[in-house]
């Protein structure tokens, strides 16, 4: 919620804030180990997929770029999940992070724009992921509607 100040009122419950926590560090984790991971697929979009050549110059350019963006802004969730209220660059950069942490659950529970599922059977061993995948969403949802208030 934004205050007269140009800040923002966090307004997440201790649960919450310990879960996006522990996102960005099982994000932060796979990050570490490379940006190959079929994983991370999302954040490393291919942009010039029937040219290998402008692709490999193209991924040269960027990828580590976009690594540390990606790395920054869970940083920042880390750093400022405690806290009671966000600047706007603060929450532009949980935008960030949390839009990658939707995408990299998105790509391991394969949901793509055409076929999400909202009603997911308590039983599917993957309950617990589509109930972080929405819990996301709407984080998200409301950042971007957040930011978009002038």
């Amino acid at each position: 919620m934004a205050r007269p100040d140009g800040n923002f009122d966090l307004l997440a419950s201790a649960v919450e804030r310990r879960f996006l926590i522990g996102l960005c560090g099982e994000l932060r984790e796979l990050m570490t180990r490379g940006t190959d991971h079929l994983l991370l697929r999302r954040l490393f979009p291919t942009a010039y997929p029937h040219d290998a050549e402008r692709e490999a110059f193209y991924q040269q350019m960027v990828r580590d770029e976009l690594r540390e963006r990606h790395l920054a802004a869970l940083r920042t969730i880390e750093q400022t999940a405690n806290a009671s209220t966000l600047s706007a660059d603060e929450l532009s950069q949980w935008m960030t992070a949390v839009n990658a942490l939707r995408l990299v659950l998105g790509t391991r529970l394969d949901i793509t724009e055409d076929d999400w599922r909202p009603d997911i059977d308590e039983d599917d061993p993957d309950y617990g992921a589509y109930l972080a995948y929405d819990v996301l969403s709407a984080l998200l949802a409301r950042i971007v509607q957040a930011l978009s208030i002038d």
